[in-house]
């Protein structure tokens, strides 16, 4: 795992280059968008300066990941995003959100540059309590078990086989 790591690290300057070129894109539009100088942009490019993860994370674009996607259909049918709130946080009734400002749940992503999702990021919606929760709240997980799992399952299998 190191080693592809170290090899993809390796890669980043030319890739850069090849993308920003194929954007018609200049070094200076590029700095202005994500925050480097011109300078820390040019020895990435020529391969002077090897960069780390930590940099790179906010240059690949998040986007909301639409219910078309193969993710809620790899196993099991997910017809709609599942809130499921913290088992702490669950009035027992029909309250999914914990907070006011979190009524909407979101499943947003960063892909690789051949569109398969690397990183997958839940937001308003608790998916660890569904499976975890099961033996505290009997009513909490006949609720929200089957979605949980099912989303789960998914994101496992899709894991596996992109």
């Amino acid at each position: 795992m190191a080693d592809d790591v170290e090899q993809v690290l390796d890669g980043v300057g030319a890739r850069l280059r090849a993308l920003r070129r194929r954007r018609n894109t200049t070094l200076a539009e590029l700095a202005v968008a994500t925050g480097f100088s011109i300078s820390t942009l040019s020895r990435l490019e020529s391969g002077k300066r090897r960069p780390t993860l930590e940099p790179l994370i906010p240059l690949a674009p998040i986007y909301d990941v639409p219910l078309d996607h193969i993710i809620f259909h790899q196993v099991f049918e997910v017809k709609q995003f599942p809130q499921i709130p913290g088992i702490g946080n669950w009035d027992g009734a029909d309250r999914t959100w914990e907070r006011e400002d979190a009524k909407t749940p979101h499943l947003r992503a960063i892909n690789d540059d051949r569109g398969r999702i690397m990183v997958l990021m839940t937001h308003n919606t608790d998916f660890g309590d569904s499976y975890e929760q099961e033996a505290v709240d009997p009513a909490y997980f006949m609720r929200f078990s089957v979605p949980g799992y099912a989303f789960g399952t998914n994101v496992v299998i899709y894991a596996m086989t992109h």
